[in-house]
C-alpha cells in the first residue's frame, strides 16, 4: 500500500504543519476550536479536503449547495471509518423509510455527510 494513499500519514502531516502554533481560526470552527489550535484546525481542513470540500459547521442543519462529496478520496482509513460508517447510516434510514412506508428521507441524511 502506498502512504500517499493512507488517512492516518496524511492527518499527521497535516498536524505536524500546526504544531507550537495558536494562530490559526475559522469563522466554521470558532465554536470548536476557540484557542486557534493549528493542529485541530489544519486536521479538521485535510479531512474536508478529501471528503466533502465543504467546510461546514457542526451545527449545521443541511449541506450547503453543490456538489456532495466532491473531493471524495478512496483511501483505506477513509472507507473503513468515514464512508462505511455512512453507508451504515443511510441504510438504516432506508430500512426505517421503508417500514414506515414513506419515501427516503433526505433531510434526515443531511447530517451523515
Amino acid at each position: 500500500t502506498d502512504s500517499a494513499f493512507l488517512l492516518g500519514p496524511w492527518i499527521e502531516s497535516a498536524r505536524r504543519l500546526g504544531e507550537g502554533r495558536s494562530d490559526c481560526v475559522s469563522s466554521i470552527l470558532d465554536k470548536d476550536n476557540p484557542s486557534g489550535d493549528c493542529q485541530r484546525f489544519l486536521e479538521w481542513n485535510a479531512r474536508t479536503q478529501i471528503t466533502t470540500w465543504k467546510p461546514t459547521s457542526k451545527e449545521s442543519t443541511a449541506i450547503p449547495q453543490g456538489p456532495v462529496d466532491y473531493a471524495a478520496k478512496h483511501w483505506f482509513g477513509l472507507i473503513r471509518d468515514y464512508y462505511a460508517r455512512r453507508a451504515q447510516l443511510t441504510l438504516e434510514q432506508a430500512v426505517k423509510d421503508e417500514a414506515a412506508g414513506r419515501p427516503l428521507n433526505k433531510t434526515a441524511m443531511n447530517h451523515f455527510r
